[in-house]
């Protein structure tokens, strides 16, 4: 079956095929195929995983490893909410 400039995404995104990857699924989700890349005007500034796909900003940010410091009265709001 042709499949025009449509294929599967593999290896989280750095290669594509025209064939379904070869893998035991058990759910009903399966993978289907994605456009071709297409060009993004210029003048356009591109996140930093655009590239690679590796967020490097988000992962340096602070709040990944940071835990927020909440007062009490907010900390009995959080509480209140989760029940």
């Amino acid at each position: 079956e042709d499949s025009g400039p449509w294929l599967y995404v593999l290896d989280h995104g750095t290669s594509r095929a025209g064939r379904r990857p070869g893998f035991s699924y058990t759910g009903s989700l399966r993978p289907y195929r994605v456009s071709p890349r297409r060009p993004v005007a210029e003048g356009i500034l591109l996140p930093d995983y655009a590239a690679d796909g590796d967020p490097r900003a988000e992962q340096a940010a602070p709040a990944r490893s940071t835990p927020p410091v909440v007062s009490a009265a907010q900390a009995e709001k959080l509480r209140a909410v989760c029940r």
